[in-house]
This record gives structure tokens, sequence and C-alpha cells, in this order.
């Protein structure tokens, strides 16, 4: 079964993150499924995710990593980042403002996914509110700012 995984978190996460970001994109393929992660090209966090799934691909090639685009193609660069496969653009309103578009593209990458991996800590920030829209839709989600939800979701994984 093809399962969906979507990733996004703030521009500035930290380096730190990785090892958990890592971890949780190889629980993901290995215990659920999961083969296709989504992921913007937009920050650190995004930079990461990008970096983390293409580590998972040396062992699984079966695995695709797909750039979240927030524009129509038409306006911006067609070409993919190293290590994409493919591109997802959700069915957004022609003359939505780019950073509303940003926003409904992500909760779009959200109704198409299957679990959620996110870095959200700021109140009132957009991963925080994204993290909340996926917990209301029952989406599972994993806020690897919160360490101690790490633990109780992939308890046998190994950080």
């Amino acid at each position: 079964m093809h399962r969906t995984c979507f990733l996004m978190g703030h521009r500035d996460t930290p380096e730190s993150v990785f090892p958990l970001l890592k971890e949780a994109v190889f629980f993901l393929a290995r215990e659920k499924d999961v083969s296709e992660f989504i992921v913007g090209n937009r920050g650190a966090f995004d930079r990461m995710a990008a970096r983390a799934v293409c580590a998972l691909k040396e062992s699984a090639p079966a695995v695709r990593l797909t750039l979240l685009l927030h524009q129509h193609p038409f306006f911006q660069d067609q070409s993919l980042p190293p290590g994409f496969d493919g591109s997802f653009y959700p069915n957004l309103p022609e003359n939505l403002p780019p950073r509303f578009a940003m926003v409904q593209a992500n909760h779009c990458a959200v109704d198409a996914a299957d679990y959620l991996i996110t870095f959200a800590k700021y109140p009132g920030g957009n991963a925080l509110k994204l993290l909340e829209y996926a917990r209301r839709r029952q989406i599972p989600a994993l806020n690897l700012a919160e360490t101690a939800a790490f633990e109780l979701l992939f308890p046998n994984a190994a950080l």
C-alpha cells in the first residue's frame, strides 16, 4: 500500500533536529510502508527533510521525494532540486497572494498525506497551526519540537 508523509517545519529549525528527523523518516518507511515524502524548498527544515529522505533512498530506491510547489509551475523555475523525483502542485486559485498560497498548499499537502512530521514550536506560527490542523483531521502527526511525542509515537526507534 502506498502511503505518504508530508514534512514541514520552521525555516530556522536547528541542525540538532536532523538525527530525530532522519530516524522518523526511516521509521515511517520501514514500519508504516511510507513510500512518498512531500517536502517544500523554503528553509532549514525543508533542506534537512530532503537530506533525510535522500539518505533513505540509498537503501530504498523505490521511495519518492516530491517537491511541494506553492506557486503554479508556470510562474516558477521548473527544474527540480537534486534528489527530488517529482513535484506536487495543489489546485489553488490563480490570484492567491504568495503568502496565502504557501499556507493553502501546506493544507493541501496535509490533506493528501497519511502522516505529518514537523518541527513546530512558535506560538501563532504557520507550522504550529498546520500541526493543529493535521491533528483535527486525525492525521498522525509527529512534532519533533516535542521529544516526548517522538518517544511516545516511536517507542522502538533507536535514537
